[in-house]
């Protein structure tokens, strides 16, 4: 008999790449979603609130889930309430971060790279719930397994630098010859996974009794600069894209940052060394990803939203970069 998984977070980019193979591979999956969200392939649904705890345990006690994936764990009180709701199952995969790592003390990171992103409030909280995790492993033997993706993406997500409410957004702006803003002088270095690849990753460890009390890095292995990959996106929009470089310090001032600081600002190279030992092989490049996402756009014409906003937002502040440059080139 095959073990009864649990998904929480199965709709969203990550969750639906991880619920998709698993039900191809013929697991008992069962989805908890709200009761205003269908599941996007043919698995059991449980409606309810991922951080109802009565809710929960009610759930878990009827009907007796084997491994848990949880998607949507990002506080270590969070983490805490899982602890007490899934105390007798075999595995719990906690979806981390790398965002947990220092950023400040190195550039190449595996899984025993110092933690402590002093900028980042979210990847904070998720060490903090590592921790909680952790400790539960050590002293009582909780059978978790922590993954670290990097900034995943696929369906109508992109990685983008500074963008607003719209992932097409940025890509209307290259077709309409707008300037797009890129942070610092886009030659940091990035790394970008595609959900596909890191779903591949995660069934790695799903049922693995050698996965369990450990942590994972799954992440693509292309390292690209910021440049590279905005002008892999005009490529394959037969566009080339008009770069406005900014210094994250003043995308920071100006509200702009959309994550950048303790994160898309620094360099990154990731060591995937581990999870290659159990056969991991990431297969999607950028561009294929981006020709992806552009197949899904002409697929699901509604991704094609913008951000009037922020379009406005970008216009303004391109404009006064530029009058800001020329102002300080005449007086040198």
């Amino acid at each position: 008999m095959s073990d009864k998984i649990l998904i929480l977070g199965g709709n969203g980019t990550i969750g639906e790449a991880v619920t998709r193979q698993l039900v191809n591979r013929g697991d008992d999956v069962t989805l908890l979603l709200r009761p205003d969200r269908k599941p996007m392939h043919p698995v059991k649904v449980v409606t309810g609130d991922g951080n109802d705890e009565p809710a929960l345990a009610a759930l878990q006690q009827r009907e007796k889930f084997d491994i848990v994936i949880n998607l949507l764990i990002y506080t270590p009180e969070q983490a805490e309430m899982n602890l007490r709701v899934f105390r007798d199952v075999k595995q719990l995969i906690f979806i981390s971060t790398v965002c947990v790592h220092d950023r400040e003390q190195a550039v190449v990171f595996n899984e025993e790279s110092v933690c402590g992103n002093r900028f980042s409030s979210y990847g904070q909280n998720k060490r903090l719930a590592e921790q909680v995790f952790l400790r539960a492993a050590e002293q009582d033997g909780f059978p978790v397994t922590i993954v670290r993706p990097t900034q995943t993406y696929g369906g109508k997500k992109l990685p983008l630098s500074v963008k607003g409410g719209s992932y097409w957004g940025i890509c209307q702006r290259i077709l309409d010859g707008k300037p797009v803003i890129v942070h610092g002088d886009g030659s940091s270095t990035w790394v970008s996974t595609y959900c596909d690849d890191l779903a591949a990753g995660i069934m790695l460890l799903v049922g693995n009794d050698a996965a369990v009390g450990q942590i994972w890095q799954i992440t693509s292995d292309e390292v690209l600069s910021w440049d590279q990959m905005y002008r892999i996106l005009g490529e394959e929009l037969g566009r080339e894209p008009k770069i406005v470089h900014i210094p994250t310090d003043i995308l920071v001032k100006i509200g702009m940052d959309s994550g950048l600081r303790g994160d898309k600002e620094a360099s990154v190279i990731f060591d995937n060394a581990k999870i290659k030992k159990l056969g991991f092989v990431p297969q999607v490049s950028f561009r294929e990803g981006v020709r992806k996402y552009l197949a899904g756009v002409e697929k699901y014409p509604e991704w094609k939203t913008v951000d009037p906003a922020f379009d406005e937002r970008c216009d303004a502040v391109c404009a006064a970069w530029e009058r800001m440059a020329e102002n300080f080139n005449s007086t040198i």
